[in-house]
């Protein structure tokens, strides 16, 4: 994918190893999670942080096994 969105209140789940590939960025105001591994490939920005002046709870990213983010640029308000 060329971005990928998850928007507030969504998910993004896997009982198995997930894994994300943007060309550019993976914006994460929801949940991503695994009960596996998790991997998130981004050549722009990863952030997991909720869109300024949207008030909600605190965006995640989680597995239960391997986590690992690639990118550029990691931004971490969750």
């Amino acid at each position: 994918a060329n971005n990928i969105y998850n928007l507030t209140g969504a998910l993004i789940s896997s009982s198995l190893n997930l894994q994300l590939n943007a060309v550019q960025d993976i914006i994460n105001s929801g949940t991503i999670t695994s009960t596996a591994g998790l991997t998130l490939t981004a050549g722009n920005s990863i952030v997991n942080a909720l869109p300024a002046g949207v008030s909600g709870p605190s965006p995640v990213i989680a597995a239960m096994q391997t986590l690992s983010m690639q990118t550029a640029n990691l931004i971490n308000s969750g």
